[in-house]
């Protein structure tokens, strides 16, 4: 509900005199006063709508309601209509009832920057009040904050409220300082931090603003934004820098980055900007380098880590973000990369995972693994044509571990000789799982295929078939675990997505003397990870395993599985604990009495063997 009486020490008198008589339900605005409690923005349109009310009492009453207004509708319907003669007067309400501490709507800050912009300035009033918004606790809000605050040349009260302050406050009026260039706590060489992409944006376009080359390497070493309507607004900041060889040197990199039809302003802002910093000092064209006799080179040896180290070389040569990712995923395996190299390599990977996977067709986001600069794991929703077009692709070249899943029946026709394709050709594959495929799918796979360890068939396979996987170290498969005992004897380890009790699966295992190691997990369909709780034990020992997979773990769950355990004679258990919901997980460890437990720190990989 709006107060009017918290405005009115600020108010203009015959403002003030129009809410008195509004009160004893008269004069043209008693309609707008009555709704107070309920919905006043909507009154406010129509006081927008009346040309023949003073603009200043207008603009006091709806800057008072825009209090109340999360959806922003009043701005924007005085945007939109072009009702400017109220928008002193709203600006001084909202300055008003930021001074008297009134709650402000959702994203107000937005709404009064769109005033600012209609009327042009930031009146004194409201240029008091901005360091509140500095200090918000919303990213947004402090992004339109220092967009005034440059907008009205207001540094010197900024730094009055940092004086009378303390605390988060005092920290977050000391980044609005460095930003604006007002701090000597502002490291010329120091990437820009910010607590969100959209107030980083804003903390980059303040610096470049003041267009000091001292700034540059600050400015040109924090991580570009994905989105180029982001980019371009930094390539135009640039291109009001004197000539600068720093930036010729960059720019060519973020225009290769962009390449898509909607991206075409970015492109040409880079032409026309960089001619002129090319001036300051002639950029070397880098050594023209053969990448596609590279890529060959990755295709024969896929896990060579020399290759990705060259291949990334020439690609950042090129331009390409990927000779960026490679390099910097290169030094996190190495485990020489530090905070800000692994943020960036983040940063990189979530801008073009669906690019540099693109070639799997299908391929379920979540499932997509990138290892040392390149997918390694995907799991693939698909038909046959699109599975046979994309194996010419240079992206199966790393991959490692693939789910492939074709639903319907009409699909299948010819899966199987794609399969074989996929299985000569893939130079990586170390683990291949298919999901309802089908026993007669798989008698049809003939010939041999050294390279897979791990194979994953939802419906079964006979010794006869399995000759064809000579290295095979694990086999899993979907079904009850007796059935998968009297079939896959001689597998050094066979896993089961089983949902029967583990107790009877357990038992069924000590019965049968054929498999070295059993893996067991509740889940009801094949897939690339495990949910829950991923069972290991082995012939003859009385030690077993629980690795936690995917999923948040839930009160209980330790104790049935504990318990299935030691009624077969296992009391010695290694568990590597889940990391969503591990406060619960603690609690049910703490009262296993009836077990050993060894917590771990490494979980058992689903397939690996």
């Amino acid at each position: 509900m709006i107060e009017p009486e918290r405005f009115e020490s600020a108010m203009p008198v015959h403002v003030r005199k129009a809410i008195a008589a509004a009160r004893k339900k008269s004069g043209p605005i008693a309609k707008w006063y009555r709704v107070l409690d309920q919905r006043p923005w909507g009154e406010s349109f129509v006081l927008l709508r009346t040309p023949s009310l003073p603009a200043d009492v207008v603009g006091w009453l709806t800057g008072m309601a825009m209090f109340a207004d999360d959806l922003g509708a009043i701005t924007d319907v005085a945007e939109s209509e072009g009702h400017s003669a109220p928008v002193a007067a709203m600006l001084d309400a909202c300055a008003a009832g930021l001074r008297a501490g009134v709650s402000l709507a959702k994203h107000q800050w937005k709404r009064i920057e769109v005033l600012v912009k209609m009327q042009g300035h930031v009146p004194d009033a409201l240029r008091e009040e901005l360091p509140r918004a500095l200090v918000s606790e919303s990213a947004v809000d402090r992004g339109v904050g220092l967009r005034l605050v440059q907008r009205c040349d207001g540094r010197k009260v900024v730094e009055r409220a940092r004086d009378g302050s303390d605390g988060k406050v005092r920290k977050r009026l000391d980044a609005a300082l460095a930003a604006l260039g007002g701090t000597a706590k502002a490291d010329a060489s120091e990437p820009l931090r910010a607590t969100s992409k959209a107030e980083l944006e804003v903390l980059w376009l303040a610096r470049a603003a003041k267009r000091n080359p001292d700034d540059l390497d600050a400015l040109l070493g924090t991580p570009w934004p994905a989105a180029w309507k982001a980019a371009l607004s930094r390539v135009s900041a640039l291109g009001k820098f004197s000539p600068d060889a720093r930036i010729a040197a960059i720019l060519p990199r973020i225009r290769a980055q962009h390449t898509s039809f909607g991206s075409g302003p970015l492109r040409r802002c880079v032409d026309a900007v960089l001619p002129k910093h090319e001036v300051a000092a002639p950029v070397a064209k880098p050594k023209q380098v053969n990448v596609d006799a590279l890529w060959q080179a990755l295709r024969e040896r896929p896990r060579d880590l020399e290759v990705r180290a060259v291949l990334a070389d020439a690609l950042q040569a090129a331009g390409d973000p990927r000779g960026e990712y490679i390099a910097l995923a290169l030094a996190i395996a190495a485990g020489t990369a530090d905070a800000a190299a692994k943020k960036r390599a983040a940063q990189l990977l979530s801008a073009h995972i669906d690019t540099w996977s693109a070639g799997i067709p299908g391929a379920l986001r979540s499932s997509r693994q990138f290892e040392r600069g390149f997918l390694t794991s995907v799991a693939c929703k698909t038909d046959v044509a699109g599975l046979r077009d994309s194996l010419a692709d240079p992206v199966w070249w790393t991959v490692e571990d693939v789910l492939i899943q074709c639903d319907q029946r009409r699909d299948r026709d010819g899966l199987d000789e794609v399969i074989v394709k996929l299985l000569e050709t893939a130079p990586a594959l170390d683990t291949f799982i298919e999901r309802w495929w089908g026993f007669d799918g798989m008698a049809k796979v003939t010939g041999s295929f050294p390279r897979v360890r791990s194979l994953g068939i939802s419906s079964g396979i006979d010794q006869v078939q399995l000759a064809a996987f000579p290295s095979l170290a694990l086999f899993g498969t979907y079904g009850h675990v007796r059935h998968a005992l009297e079939h896959m004897g001689g597998v050094p380890v066979l896993l089961v997505f089983d949902h029967r009790p583990l107790a009877d699966s357990l038992a069924a295992y000590d019965k049968t003397p054929s498999v070295p190691e059993l893996r067991l997990t509740q889940g009801r369909e094949l897939d690339m990870e495990h949910h829950g709780w991923l069972v290991r034990v082995r012939k003859g020992e009385r030690r077993a395993m629980l690795s936690w997979g995917v999923g948040k773990y839930e009160a209980g769950w330790l104790a049935s599985s504990v318990e299935a355990l030691v009624a077969s004679g296992r009391r010695e258990i290694a568990v590597a604990p889940p990391t969503v919901g591990r406060p619960v997980f603690d609690a049910d460890a703490a009262k296993i009495k009836n077990a050993k437990l060894e917590l771990v720190a490494e979980p058992l990989r689903t397939w690996r063997a």
